[in-house]
């Protein structure tokens, strides 16, 4: 009994590997990615409902105003004050649209945060991945979870400069056939 809780602990507790960590934070980034799309489009969406509602409504105030108001009131501000709605409706919209755009906005850039966060980190994983694991385990993950620009640096390994200054190349092939060419510049014979 005892041994069963402290391996249910042990697990609970256990490091988990690279390959969890970065299906983890790829489900994160997907899901804020399909967040960033649903959003984009519910924007879209909620502006031309409030549009359409608003012109919609506009049109009725502009029926009712002139079947109702024109011509019956003796006073201008009496005819003003019935053409109020006619006159507020627009300003409203205009502030109900800015409103609605700023809050989609808001939201947006709060997930391009996030997801920028998570990018680095997965890249921080991955460059870690390529300088301590095998190349075989290296190139798998980066197969299965890296950019492709990752992936082409894990495919080109490390060769280092022959041209590094201060050192001079011990031998250096000639232009021509049968030669080579010394630190010294000058040409000698390979087979005499």
């Amino acid at each position: 009994m005892m041994a069963k809780e402290f391996n249910s602990k042990l697990s609970l507790q256990r490091k988990k590997t690279t390959t969890e960590v970065l299906e983890r934070l790829e489900d994160q980034i997907k899901g804020i990615e399909q967040d960033g799309q649903c959003k984009e489009q519910s924007h879209k969406r909620v502006i031309g409902y409030v549009m359409a509602y608003s012109v919609g409504l506009y049109v009725v105030f502009a029926i009712l105003y002139y079947y109702m108001y024109v011509g019956r009131s003796q006073h201008w501000l009496h005819s003003l004050m019935y053409a109020s709605p006619l006159l507020v409706l627009p300003i409203l919209v205009i502030f109900l649209r800015g409103g609605i755009s700023w809050y989609y906005n808001w939201t947006l850039n709060k997930n391009r945060v996030k997801l920028n966060k998570l990018r680095e980190e997965k890249r921080k994983i991955l460059e870690e991945v390529m300088n301590t694991e095998t190349y075989k385990i290296a190139k798998e993950i980066l197969d299965k979870y890296g950019s492709p620009e990752e992936q082409s640096k894990a495919l080109k390994p490390f060769v280092p400069s022959t041209n590094v200054p201060g050192n001079a190349p011990s031998t250096v092939f000639s232009p021509i056939p049968g030669r080579t060419l010394h630190p010294i510049f000058t040409y000698t014979r390979a087979n005499s």
